[in-house]
């Protein structure tokens, strides 16, 4: 018997990864998973560096990360442009679930690097270890992509600050503005907006450029929150209309945009991603703001 849990001892002897293509839903829900990342940082941590960054790709960001994988494999592989990456789209989608493990060492510390990557590598087992606990089959996959400087670029924590200062001290031309939704000390949320950039709308119309929601704090109203505050500054600033591009095949945040008064226009874009030309459907959804969102619409 493979992840036998009836004790720690039995857990030790049977643990076993399972096959990431062969996993099927349902995977853990926002309370589990909350709960399996708060067990696999009950780790070694000389120090208290918390050297480690983990990262969920949430069901609505799997193209984006393949998009990624794919970009990069291109440019570390000049002969793949134009070949078939259909391999790189499954490994972005397979699983339920998915979680980046980013090792984060702080240089000049008194601890060593190597010691702050090998904390990092017991957040890696102790994740399996609280997986299997709640009864999951989980795996650990490293390959090329865990050694592709452009990939680690992407989660870089720090290069990610940069990109959200700059963009907060030297913002485009017009009224634009982040907000965020804080848990505690913590942020859970993010929603900006600005101008609409979109030809066919008129001067009036605002448009929501970021809406997002960690998945471990969906569904207590943070969503709804950040887009009412949103629409209520836009209003005030003299919009009358607000719209937001979402991708096509986002089912969460379209149910939830729609609950919210939003509605498809008709419009659409597709975006290229790669240098493979591959796209990506972006579908637009508009609402008149003289009529109030849904304050009780879930989802965010």
């Amino acid at each position: 018997m493979f992840n036998d849990t009836s004790s720690l001892l039995a857990h030790l002897a049977t643990r076993r990864s399972g096959k990431a293509r062969d996993m099927i839903a349902p995977g853990p829900d926002a309370a589990q998973l909350q709960a399996i990342i708060a067990l696999a940082l009950r780790t070694p941590d000389h120090g208290k560096l918390a050297p480690w960054r983990i990262v969920t790709i949430a069901d609505d960001q799997r193209d984006a990360f393949a998009a990624l994988l794919k970009k990069a494999w291109v440019a570390e592989n000049p002969g793949a442009a134009g070949m078939d990456l259909s391999a790189l789209d499954q490994f972005a989608h397979q699983a339920p679930t998915l979680l980046v493990l980013v090792s984060t060492p702080t240089p000049g510390a008194k601890i060593p690097v190597w010691e702050q990557q090998m904390s990092a590598g017991a957040v890696g087992m102790n994740l399996l270890h609280a997986a299997h606990a709640h009864g999951f089959v989980a795996s650990w996959l490293t390959g090329w992509a865990a050694f592709s400087p452009e990939v680690a670029a992407a989660f870089d924590p720090q290069a990610f600050a940069r990109g959200w200062r700059d963009a907060l001290t030297d913002p485009p031309p017009g009224a634009h503005r982040l907000l965020v939704a804080l848990a505690g000390a913590q942020v859970v949320g993010a929603a900006a907006y600005g101008p609409s950039q979109d030809p066919d709308t008129g001067q009036a119309t605002g448009e929501l450029t970021l809406l997002a929601v960690h998945p471990l704090a969906r569904r207590q109203g943070h969503g709804s929150r950040l887009l009412n505050a949103c629409v209520d500054q836009l209003r005030d600033l003299g919009a009358d209309t607000v719209t937001a591009w979402l991708l096509a095949d986002a089912e969460e945040t379209r149910a939830f945009l729609l609950g919210a008064g939003l509605e498809p226009d008709g419009a659409y874009r597709d975006r290229v991603v790669s240098p493979d030309g591959a796209t990506l459907r972006e579908v637009r959804v508009r609402a008149t703001l003289g009529q109030d969102t849904d304050d009780d619409a879930q989802g965010g």
